[in-house]
C-alpha cells in the first residue's frame, strides 16, 4: 500500500515538474502563437501519456477519438492532434512488441487476411519511391501498420 501511494506521488511529482519546465520555458522567451500550439500540445501529450499508461479502456477511447479530431477544421486543434494521434498507435504498438518480447509468443494465429495485409502493407510502403508526395504516402503507410498492430494484435486477442 505504502509503495503505491508512494509511486502515485513520484509520478505526480515528474509530471509536475515536467509541466514547469514547459511554462517557464514559454513564459522566459516570449514564444510565437505556433510554438505557444506545439507547447499546449506538449502538455496534452504528458497527461494523456500517463493516463493512457494507466488504463487500457482510455487507451482505447483516446485513440477513437484522436482518429474523430484529426479531420477538424479547428486550426489550434488540428496543429494539436497532428502530434498526439501517434501516441496511443506507439503504446499500443509497445505493448505488442513487450508482450512478444515477455512470453515469446503471438497472442493470435496468422490467418489469411493478416498474410493480404501484410503484404497491402509492404506495397504502401514500396509506393512512396513513385509517389508525388513520398513523405505524405509514408506516413499514411506507417500510420496503417501502426493501426493493424493497434487493432488486430492488442485490442482483438484482448476482447475476443
Amino acid at each position: 500500500m505504502r509503495s503505491e501511494i508512494r509511486q502515485k506521488i513520484i509520478s505526480i511529482v515528474i509530471f509536475l515538474g515536467a509541466l514547469l519546465i514547459l511554462f517557464v520555458y514559454y513564459y522566459r522567451y516570449h514564444l510565437s502563437l505556433r510554438v505557444g500550439y506545439r507547447l499546449l500540445g506538449g502538455i496534452i501529450i504528458l497527461v494523456l501519456s500517463l493516463a493512457m499508461l494507466k488504463n487500457r479502456k482510455f487507451l482505447i477511447f483516446s485513440t477513437a477519438l484522436f482518429l474523430m479530431l484529426a479531420a477538424t477544421q479547428f486550426g489550434a486543434i488540428g496543429n494539436i492532434i497532428e502530434t498526439v494521434r501517434w501516441i496511443p498507435y506507439i503504446i499500443f504498438t509497445f505493448i505488442f512488441f513487450s508482450r512478444l518480447f515477455i512470453t515469446k509468443e503471438l497472442p493470435r494465429k496468422i490467418e489469411r487476411f493478416d498474410i493480404f495485409l501484410f503484404i497491402m502493407i509492404v506495397i504502401m510502403f514500396l509506393s512512396a519511391f513513385y509517389s508525388i508526395a513520398p513523405a505524405m504516402t509514408i506516413k499514411r503507410a506507417g500510420t496503417f501498420l501502426l493501426l493493424y498492430i493497434s487493432v488486430f494484435w492488442v485490442i482483438y486477442p484482448e476482447i475476443h
